[in-house]
């Protein structure tokens, strides 16, 4: 159970890191006509008189200066929680590792933890280059970087995904440990964990089928040193790949899987009432094991103290067990859905504003 609370506090690391880039991932990044990949220009000043300039100025310099102090302070705080979540995961995964992954469970959160550390690197990867491109914009980049956040960002999309499938799965798995303990066994064998893992996985990377497709990589000229290189280019189909996208990955699928994880939920949280309910009913009328043969004796309370505060610790005990589990599941909840939250919202609000596609 220690372990398995370390483990909540880092899908609380990758959450925060999943909400921070989701809402800077696409800043400052715009497409010209032919569609290439490019990054957006600094503000500034209109053109007019000498006061206009001034005035526009000193906006452009308070404006500049609040998003540096913005971007910093954001900077510091992703750089260290990605520090610890990349430690975390690592430990993580070389502690299920030692474990020989005997139990379907270990093998479970050896594949989730090792989604957030690829999850962690890729946007890590991006933070560097976005961080490299802010502070010190007069680096001559490539002229394809926009090209890899392009594809660091498909990379990270299907990873993350697939943590957020593989936390259903696992939210699926407990319910039916509770619900079902006698066919549980039999339903989750080894081999099906692995082939379910495989299937999730390959959900992961259809779902991110529609953003592929918009996305060509060919050929521009750079007119600094009038050469070739590679570019990332969207197509002309791309609003209405990314309006199906948005409308079955991002709101169908999503609010499929909420309905899912909340359900599972609660049966767990019924069966494990009831069954602590059981077992207190049972340990109050439990019966002392006499050594004579002779007919069977009531078990009076009043007359075995001892026995009968066993029982209700133990009842007890058990008790805070199961709640302990279903504070865990309801936490690895929570964190798939706020994780989710933001991507949702903002594929809602384009489906609502289609004019937001172009």
């Amino acid at each position: 159970m220690r372990f398995s609370r370390r483990f909540v506090r880092v899908k609380l690391q990758v959450c925060c890191i999943q909400i921070s880039i989701t809402t800077f991932s696409s800043e400052n990044l715009r497409f010209d006509k032919t569609g290439t990949a490019k990054q957006s220009s600094p503000r500034k000043g209109t053109m007019g008189d000498n006061s206009t300039e001034i005035i526009n100025s000193q906006q452009d310099t308070s404006f500049f200066y609040k998003l540096f102090l913005m971007r910093t302070v954001i900077y510091i705080i992703l750089i260290c929680i990605a520090i610890y979540g990349l430690a975390s995961n690592t430990i993580n995964i070389l502690v299920f590792l030692k474990m020989k992954l005997k139990d379907n469970v270990n093998l479970t959160f050896l594949f989730l933890s090792i989604s957030d550390l690829m999850f962690l690197l890729t946007n890590c990867l991006l933070l560097v280059l976005k961080v490299v491109d802010f502070y010190h914009p007069e680096l001559k980049t490539p002229p394809n970087d926009h090209l890899i956040l392009v594809l660091l960002r498909m990379v990270s999309g299907v990873f993350q995904g697939y943590s957020a499938l593989v936390s259903v799965f696992m939210a699926v798995v407990r319910c039916l440990c509770v619900a079902r303990p006698l066919k549980f066994k039999s339903m989750f064998t080894k081999s099906r964990t692995l082939t379910t893992l495989g299937v999730l996985l390959l959900a992961a990377i259809v779902q991110m089928y529609a953003d592929m497709a918009t996305i060509k990589v060919g050929w521009a000229v750079d007119p600094r040193t009038n050469s070739t290189y590679l570019a990332a280019r969207y197509g002309a189909n791309f609003p209405r790949f990314a309006k199906l996208h948005d409308i079955i990955n991002k709101n169908i699928l999503i609010w499929l899987v909420y309905i899912i994880v909340v359900t599972c939920t609660i049966i767990l949280a019924y069966k494990l009432q009831v069954a602590s309910k059981f077992r207190r009913s049972a340990a109050s009328q439990a019966k002392p094991v006499g050594k004579t043969s002779g007919p069977s004796k009531s078990f009076d309370s009043s007359s075995h103290p001892e026995s009968a505060e066993r029982n209700e610790k133990s009842a007890e005990k058990m008790s805070t067990k199961e709640r302990q589990v279903v504070k865990s599941v309801i936490l690895i909840c929570i964190i798939y859905i706020l994780s989710i939250l933001p991507l949702q919202v903002q594929s809602l609000v384009r489906v609502l504003f289609p004019v937001l596609y172009n």
